[in-house]
Protein backbone atom coordinates (compact mmCIF):
# COMPACT_ATOMS: atom_id res chain seq x y z
CA UNK A 1 0.00 0.00 0.00
CA UNK A 2 1.39 3.31 -0.85
CA UNK A 3 -0.09 6.52 1.02
CA UNK A 4 1.46 10.59 -0.73
CA UNK A 5 0.09 12.98 2.06
CA UNK A 6 1.23 16.59 1.81
CA UNK A 7 2.11 18.39 4.36
CA UNK A 8 3.01 22.04 3.94
CA UNK A 9 6.06 22.92 6.14
CA UNK A 10 6.28 25.57 9.43
CA UNK A 11 8.99 27.64 7.69
CA UNK A 12 9.09 29.08 4.31
CA UNK A 13 12.37 28.46 2.31
CA UNK A 14 12.16 24.77 3.30
CA UNK A 15 12.71 22.43 0.10
CA UNK A 16 9.96 20.25 -1.28
CA UNK A 17 11.03 16.82 -0.50
CA UNK A 18 9.97 12.58 -0.35
CA UNK A 19 10.98 9.63 1.47
CA UNK A 20 9.88 6.14 1.57
CA UNK A 21 9.89 3.63 4.47
CA UNK A 22 8.56 0.39 5.03
CA UNK A 23 5.96 -0.36 7.96
CA UNK A 24 4.94 -4.12 8.04
CA UNK A 25 1.59 -4.48 9.36
CA UNK A 26 3.10 -7.09 11.68
CA UNK A 27 4.53 -4.15 13.93
CA UNK A 28 1.64 -2.22 14.71
CA UNK A 29 -1.32 -4.69 15.35
CA UNK A 30 -3.47 -3.38 17.60
CA UNK A 31 -1.93 -0.37 17.97
CA UNK A 32 -0.94 2.99 16.70
CA UNK A 33 2.32 3.93 15.61
CA UNK A 34 4.02 7.18 14.77
CA UNK A 35 4.64 7.11 10.84
CA UNK A 36 5.57 10.37 10.17
CA UNK A 37 6.70 13.49 12.47
CA UNK A 38 8.03 17.11 13.24
CA UNK A 39 7.37 16.73 16.94
CA UNK A 40 10.30 16.63 19.39
CA UNK A 41 8.80 13.85 21.30
CA UNK A 42 9.29 11.61 18.25
CA UNK A 43 12.19 12.21 17.08
CA UNK A 44 14.38 9.36 18.33
CA UNK A 45 11.98 7.23 16.63
CA UNK A 46 11.62 5.59 13.18
CA UNK A 47 9.37 8.05 11.60
CA UNK A 48 10.01 9.87 8.56
CA UNK A 49 10.72 13.12 9.35
CA UNK A 50 8.05 16.08 8.32
CA UNK A 51 8.67 20.03 9.18
CA UNK A 52 5.38 20.47 11.18
CA UNK A 53 4.53 20.26 14.64
CA UNK A 54 2.01 17.31 13.30
CA UNK A 55 2.75 13.38 13.32
CA UNK A 56 0.78 10.98 10.86
CA UNK A 57 -0.16 7.80 12.59
CA UNK A 58 -0.76 4.65 11.30
CA UNK A 59 -2.01 1.18 12.96
CA UNK A 60 -4.30 -2.28 11.80
CA UNK A 61 -7.16 -2.56 14.06
CA UNK A 62 -9.35 -5.67 14.00
CA UNK A 63 -13.18 -5.08 13.80
CA UNK A 64 -14.33 -3.80 17.33
CA UNK A 65 -11.05 -2.81 18.54
CA UNK A 66 -10.64 0.92 19.65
Amino acid sequence: TLFQIWIEPNKTGIQPRWDARKFPKDSRGGRLEVLASGRAADKDTDALVIHQDAAVLGGTLKAGEE
